[in-house]
């Protein structure tokens, strides 16, 4: 399966070429192609027949034969003579890969499948919407990819990954450590945290999904921080607001004693439940 590799090593022309090598070099690139070009074409049917015989390994090296013409053209001879990357052999790898790693259900083949369709993505998106939103853009479609994938072959991985990224997005909107995030207006930020408790809370209502609990969890805390942050700013023009405290604290001290309440009622049907079966 190395075969390909080594002939592609030695089709790249030297540095210093004599005379003869230089112009045998140029009349085959201008009447059929560079070396280079050939030798790829010819590793790509070399693997297309491995692959259809089963040979091990055919599979990865035709993917990175088709992935050599992103910077393989008919006039490469070098470094110097690579055209401008191009993304249609990320395409066809992108499709190849998504599918081939859905229908196997293996997870790796997946991933770079999507690593394949990032570039493919960016290019596109930047050209309509612009470079800052579109990494933005690219953020989001990673962790929905994630989520997408790690529900469908149940990777705990991916879901891990997902969960983390929620809480972390939540936690950099209501608490924005760069200016360019702040400049959003402080409604929007708390809009989207509430979306993702809402995500977070359906995908563990309805999908069962218990790793993203934690991501609950950290979203609501800093929704209940920015809330008590608030409050805390209105009571404080309000006259006499030092009594407002010990109304403050009462109610809050209520809010425990009823979530202690529910977590023992919970604990108690649970153990009831266990014993029955």
């Amino acid at each position: 399966m190395l075969m390909p590799a080594a002939a592609l090593f030695l089709a790249v022309p030297p540095l210093h070429p004599s005379v003869l090598q230089a112009d045998f070099l140029s009349r085959i690139t201008a009447q059929v192609a560079s070396p280079i070009f050939l030798v790829l074409i010819a590793a790509i049917v070399f693997y297309v027949y491995a692959l259809r015989r089963g040979a091990l390994g055919a599979e990865l090296g035709l993917s990175f034969a088709t992935a050599g013409f992103v910077s393989i053209g008919m006039e490469t001879t070098g470094l110097q003579t690579m055209p401008e990357p191009r993304l249609w052999p990320l395409t066809i790898l992108a499709v190849a890969h998504v599918w081939l790693g859905l229908y196997r259900r293996n997870t790796v083949q997946t991933v770079v499948g999507m690593l394949c369709a990032f570039p493919i993505g960016h290019r596109s998106v930047a050209t309509i919407v612009g470079t800052d939103i579109c990494v933005d853009i690219e953020i989001h479609a990673a962790v929905i990819t994630c989520l997408i994938v790690g529900t469908r072959q149940q990777n705990q991985t991916l879901l891990t990954l997902a969960a983390g990224s929620i809480a972390l997005l939540s936690a950099i909107a209501v608490f924005p450590p760069a200016e360019s995030i702040s400049e959003v207006a402080f409604g929007m930020r708390i809009v989207y945290a509430i979306a993702l408790l809402a995500v977070s809370l359906v995908l563990v209502a309805v999908l069962k999904l218990r790793k993203f609990v934690p991501s609950a969890i950290v979203t609501a805390s800093c929704l209940t921080i920015v809330a008590a942050r608030s409050a805390w700013t209105v009571v404080r023009e309000v006259q006499g607001w030092q009594g407002l405290l010990f109304y403050a604290g009462g109610f809050f001290w209520l809010v425990v004693a009823i979530a202690v309440s529910v977590l023992k009622f919970a604990r108690r049907r649970t153990n009831e439940r266990l014993s029955q079966s």
